[in-house]
């Protein structure tokens, strides 16, 4: 139809129908023509191949062309300039786009960044190139995480530094295709979508690490705390003493001088003997290697009888009462929690518009993987979100259901139970990290783990009583 590909037309066609106030920043299908707008980056460092091919999963599909990573265990990186550059300053901004793992994801990043500044050119890309947003699935293992990274101007210093999000959502690494949305509005809120469903949201002000802001006030370093300053709130009683019958010599365990030695113990019999039936190897030299013995082996005699000396075993001592101490009184020293005086923060600032998405000039993937057929499809940028879910509705919807049909064996929640209940131990173990008290650390990582634990043992046995009653075949098709 007048030459244009039946990818585009399909866009057209929706942009046509769709409101007037409706405004697309940016789209890029990877049609026919995607090498006539993107570069990919091929230097020293960056040796990975791209290409613009259908999944193996979605040959028949029409539409289903995407931007395809080839290689494992190298970096890739492939960029497009944004013509003209984007200068978004009022309502909401949404970035939009689809991500498909061809072999699941095991370890590698998918994220795409965008670049704001002076023109750049590929010869001039590097890791080190300034960006103003990072977001996407990234994981390695346990380790998974959608990322949410913005780079934040200080008014004071004018040097630039990246704010994470705080706890971001899990990586769906199964071989489906994914719609991932952010959505930034201009109260400073955002919210993060996967396949249109919301996992997370909050402010740029307040969920962001290091945060935007500093504090207002800060510690006095000059401020240290007196050599006289009582921080015990219980101290030892100086007026008990240790009772007259307390014995600290006595042990905790004692022999058992009542115990019998049992009279299958085979005492005289050694753990070990020589293998009678081993033979000295034809080219043993006793002169270069020495006498040769036979090998050890362990003893036929003591398979179902005790073997070696007998020693009485140990019991517990009834007269045992450990090191005395002195009973816990209120210390009536104790002055509280010490804490140095607050002074007025000669670095504060306050940013209340800390993202600012003037002139973008580019938009690119810089990733390393070694999971290898990673697919990129319909990047968007634009300022409203339902209009960009009905978008997705007509690109990304008919892949993902396609997906579901020919990956139905594999959706059941049970066959992700286990996986899932071990991200959790994770994620779970990178919050305890933080935490500066050891029982806390402790309590914490029991209450937590038991269950799971469990769980995933009752989950083992239940597999295993069924597959005894599953055929070969569906047991090879269930592993």
């Amino acid at each position: 139809f007048l030459g244009i590909p039946k990818k585009m037309l399909r866009v057209l066609i929706f942009l046509f129908f769709a409101s007037s106030t409706f405004s697309l920043h940016f789209h890029e299908p990877f049609d026919e023509s995607w090498g006539t707008r993107w570069n990919i980056i091929n230097n020293q460092k960056y040796q990975g191949h791209w290409s613009v091919e259908k999944p193996q999963d979605q040959e028949n599909l029409p539409g289903s062309e995407a931007l395809t990573v080839l290689d494992v265990a190298k970096h890739h990186a492939i960029i497009t300039s944004l013509r003209p550059p984007l200068n978004h300053t009022d309502g909401d901004f949404v970035l939009q786009y689809e991500v498909k793992f061809l072999n699941g994801l095991e370890c590698g990043g998918a994220y795409l960044k965008l670049f704001a500044g002076e023109q750049f050119g590929p010869s001039s890309f590097s890791s080190e190139t300034p960006y103003t947003i990072m977001f996407g699935p990234d994981k390695c293992g346990f380790d998974s995480k959608i990322h949410f990274i913005f780079q934040h101007k200080n008014p004071l210093t004018h040097e630039f530094q990246e704010k994470h999000l705080i706890s971001p959502p899990i990586v769906p690494s199964d071989k489906l295709s994914h719609l991932y949305s952010l959505v930034i509005h201009d109260n400073n809120k955002f919210e993060m979508f996967v396949d249109m469903e919301l996992v997370k949201e909050g402010s740029l002000l307040e969920d962001f690490i290091p945060s935007v802001n500093p504090l207002k006030e800060i510690d006095d370093p000059n401020d240290f705390k007196p050599k006289d300053w009582i921080d015990e709130p219980m101290m030892p009683d100086p007026d008990t003493e240790m009772p007259d019958n307390w014995d600290e010599s006595q042990p905790k365990e004692i022999t058992d001088l009542e115990a019998i030695k049992p009279k299958d113990w085979l005492e005289e019999e050694p753990l070990f003997v020589s293998d009678e039936k081993a033979q000295k190897p034809l080219d043993w030299n006793d002169e270069d290697d020495g006498q040769w013995f036979p090998p050890q082996i362990p003893n036929p005699r003591c398979v179902d009888h005790n073997c070696g000396k007998w020693e009485p075993p140990t019991k517990k001592n009834q007269h045992h009462m450990g090191k005395w101490r002195a009973p816990l009184i209120d210390n009536p020293s104790y002055k509280g929690d010490w804490n140095p005086r607050k002074i007025p923060n000669p670095n504060y600032y306050q940013d209340l518009h800390p993202l600012d998405l003037k002139n973008m000039i580019a938009v690119g993937f810089e990733l390393w993987t070694v999971t290898e057929r990673i697919s990129f499809d319909n990047i968007i940028m634009t300022d409203d979100k339902e209009k960009a879910f009905k978008f997705a509705s007509t690109t990304w919807q008919h892949k993902f259901e396609q997906d579901r049909i020919t990956y139905k064996d594999f959706e059941d929640e049970e066959d992700f139970q286990e996986l899932d209940s071990f991200r959790r131990v994770w994620e779970m173990a990178k919050v305890v990290a933080n935490m500066s008290q050891p029982i806390i650390i402790g309590i914490t990582i029991f209450a937590g783990f038991l269950p799971l634990l469990v769980f995933y043992l009752c989950l083992r046995g239940k597999g295993e009583e069924e597959e005894m009653e599953l055929t070969s075949e569906e047991i090879k098709k269930r592993e």
